[in-house]
């Protein structure tokens, strides 16, 4: 055996270790990147939504829409779901697609509106959105906020179930919301099981007059949900490219 192939083979180990080391590097300063990015792109979503839904509350409140005909078939009509005890609050949109959850909790299409009869799904993340829902505690209020109207839900019970296990998500004769997200919290790759909340309807009233009284100026709101979802990501976008 030839004394310099230890040398050579030394030479390629040092050769190899200078190119990944950089390699590594940059893809793990584009993965925190991207993660950043969408993070941004979720939190300026969400404030645009807010703004809108905040309009559209004003809307209500201030020409009592609800004994006229309604606007939400020609703007969509915008959920707010808040949570005090674990000081939670965001916008639902339409859908749990890849694209839905990315902007905020989505609502399962097909069940029931939250705050109407029936058994109303959300479902959202659980590093983002819905990654405090476990601390909650039978007892534990939900506010859903729409249509000029609040409906408050008290946490009933907790579920988990297997990914497939869509009982939960099965029409009732109550008025109900249940939360559903990824279950362990904080398991590494797709998680094996599902945390659902179950609450239940204790109270519906008229939204606060606070709301109506903003001085925020009332500009033209969005159409539909879906152009609300796509306008919010192309303004994130814009934004991103132009730092």
């Amino acid at each position: 055996m030839s004394p310099n192939i230890p040398a050579r083979a030394s030479l390629t180990v040092r050769a190899i270790r200078r190119y990944i080391a950089p390699l590594l590097l940059f893809s793990g300063v584009a993965v925190l990147g991207y993660a950043g990015f969408q993070y941004g792109a979720m939190l300026y979503q969400q404030r645009h939504l807010q703004a809108l839904w905040r309009q559209q509350q004003r809307v209500n409140l201030v020409s009592d829409q609800r004994t006229s005909p309604h606007p939400a078939s020609e703007m969509g009509t915008l959920t707010r779901i808040s949570i005090p005890s674990i000081e939670f609050s965001a916008v639902i949109v339409e859908g749990t697609d890849l694209y839905s959850l990315l902007i905020g909790p989505g609502h399962l299409t097909g069940t029931a509106q939250p705050g109407e009869s029936g058994n109303a799904v959300v479902s959202a993340h659980r590093d983002t959105f819905f990654r405090h829902i476990m601390k909650l505690s039978p007892g534990d209020r939900i506010l859903i906020e729409r249509d000029g109207r609040s409906f408050t839900y008290a946490v009933k019970g907790f579920r988990i179930v297997k990914p497939d296990d869509i009982s939960v998500t099965a029409p009732s004769n109550d008025n109900r919301l249940t939360l559903i997200t990824c279950d362990p919290a904080y398991y590494i790759g797709f998680a094996p099981q599902r945390l659902v909340v179950i609450s239940k309807l204790v109270s519906a009233e008229a939204a606060l007059p606070s709301i109506a009284e903003s001085k925020q100026p009332q500009s033209q709101i969005q159409p539909s949900q879906f152009q609300v979802k796509r306008a919010a990501m192309d303004k994130a976008t814009a934004h991103g490219a132009r730092r």
